[in-house]
Formats: structure tokens, C-alpha cells, sequence
């Protein structure tokens, strides 16, 4: 996630979960202190400022004392897979189906991104 988005979805906060309970972790006590309502309460769907996502972030870092967890995290969210992703993958009979799909995806997580898609694979602004 970029510092230039503002906004985030409850899905991204969530997927923190699996990684910090893993590691040892309150997920329960993290949300709390970030103030945040307890996971189970979160919608994957709410609209959040991305300032709540970073501020979560440095919590669970600061209770594990790990200041390696976000990038342990990052890479267990990457090799899990987010379920939305892993559906768009499963439905897709090409590459470009999948992109579409993931396209869409995005749109729908995020609502201030400026970014655009390049046929020859040139990396987006």
C-alpha cells in the first residue's frame, strides 16, 4: 500500500491477522490500542483511512518486539494469496481475464488510486 492512498478497506487490516497471531501476538489487544474495532467486528468492506492500516502496522510491530514482522507479514500475505485474488485466478482462462478481473478487484478496494494499465507491460503510474 502506497502513503499516497488515503483510504483502505477492512480486508487489508484483516489480512495482518493470520501473520501476527502466528507469530505470537493479541490481534484482539493490537486493534484495540490502534483504535480499531476487534477483527471480528471489522467489515471486509468498510471504508478506513489509510493512516489506521500504518498505525495497526506499528502496533503489532511494537508488541512482538520484531521490527521484521511487516515485511514477514508481506511476504505470508504474498505466498497465502488473498482469497479475492485466488478466485479471480480460478475463474480466468488467460492472463488478460485475470487482469480484468483484478482490475475490477482494485477498483472496488481502493477509491483514490490514479493508475492505468500498459499492453506492453510497462510498469503503471
Amino acid at each position: 500500500m502506497s502513503k499516497s492512498m488515503h483510504y483502505t478497506r477492512g480486508f487489508v487490516l484483516l489480512a495482518l491477522v493470520p501473520s501476527f497471531a502466528a507469530a505470537g501476538g493479541n490481534p484482539r489487544l493490537a486493534f484495540e490500542t490502534a483504535s480499531l474495532p476487534e477483527p471480528e467486528d471489522l467489515p471486509a468492506d468498510e471504508i478506513l483511512p489509510a493512516s489506521a492500516y500504518y498505525a495497526l502496522l506499528e502496533v503489532m510491530t511494537q508488541q512482538l518486539g520484531d521490527r521484521h514482522f511487516p515485511a514477514r507479514a508481506g511476504v505470508s500475505i504474498a505466498r497465502s494469496g488473498m482469497p479475492v485474488l485466488r478466485d479471480a485466478r480460478n475463474h480466468s482462462s488467460t492472463i488478460s481475464e485475470f487482469l480484468v478481473r483484478h482490475q475490477i478487484l482494485f477498483r472496488k478496494a481502493v477509491t483514490n488510486a490514479v493508475y492505468e494499465l500498459s499492453p506492453d507491460g510497462a510498469r503503471g503510474k
